[in-house]
This record gives C-alpha cells, structure tokens and sequence, in this order.
C-alpha cells in the first residue's frame, strides 16, 4: 500500500495551487493570444503576396489589398462556458468607392469573395492555407505558454 508523508511544505504547495487556480484564465488567455497571433502573422504575410490587378482574375486592387491588411486583427476574447475563444477577422471599409458601397467596400466581403470565389472574384484562398500551416505551431506556442506559466507559479 502506498503511504504519503505530509511535510513542512504543504501549506506553500496549497497556496501555489490556490494561486495557480485564480491566475488560469488569464494565463490562458495569453496563451491563446500568442498561438491566434502565430496564425495572424501567416494569414498577413498571404495578404501581402495577394497578387494586384483584375478582380476577375483572383487579383485585388491597391486600395483593397491596403484594406485588408489595415483592417484585419485579433478580436477580444469571449468566454464560452469554459472554453476561451478568439476569433481572427477583418473589420472597416477599404478606400475604393462606388455607387454601391459609398463609405467604401467592406473588408469582410472582399476577404470572402478572394477566398471562396464569386460571381466577380476568382478563387484566391490565402485564409484557409495560413491556417492549415500554422496550426501545429499555435498549438505547440499556447502549450509552451502555459507550461512556462506554470513553472513560474510553481517555482
């Protein structure tokens, strides 16, 4: 039978974990924050090799391209019954005007034409790609993350 001798320093461990238990969300919440900025860095390095030109041909404009990338970022977090989400988008207006969209062509729209293709767009996914490569990376960066939390809790 096993047998456990209580020490000296049970009271200290208690009280690491108790700080441990009040500092986790907050320490995940970093963590996250450091994997979705890995997969942010990848989806604007795709926005910047996004080929200028026709929009027919998979290709964006000037104005829309500088749109997407000054409009796209990493939203708050939310707390969805235990589980921290972070989501990863575009907000704002690019410079290009028309009769349809006087304040400017929303980011959101331009990012969903060049990356599922539509009637005016042709596919150009560069999303999903940055997503795909990086994933293990943003996990092993939020698991890395917390583990340094930890040991610096528990030291």
């Amino acid at each position: 039978m096993a047998k456990w001798i209580v020490g000296h320093g049970i009271d200290e461990y208690i009280a690491k974990l108790g700080n441990l238990e009040m500092k986790s969300e907050e320490m995940c919440k970093r963590a996250v924050f450091d994997g979705a900025a890995i997969v942010a860095n990848a989806v604007k390095a795709n926005i910047a090799g996004l080929p200028v030109g026709d929009p027919r041909q998979g290709k964006v404009t000037g104005p829309q391209k500088q749109g997407l990338l000054d409009g796209f970022g990493i939203a708050s977090f939310k707390n969805d019954g235990g589980f921290l989400n972070v989501k990863l988008g575009f907000d704002g207006y690019n410079s290009t005007v028309n009769k349809y969209f006087p304040n400017g062509q929303p980011n959101a729209m331009i990012a969903r034409s060049l990356e599922c293709g539509s009637s005016t767009y042709g596919k150009h996914p560069f999303i999903g790609p940055a997503v795909r490569s990086t994933k293990s990376a943003a996990e092993a960066m939020i698991k890395t993350r917390i583990d340094e939390q930890i040991e610096a809790i528990m030291k």
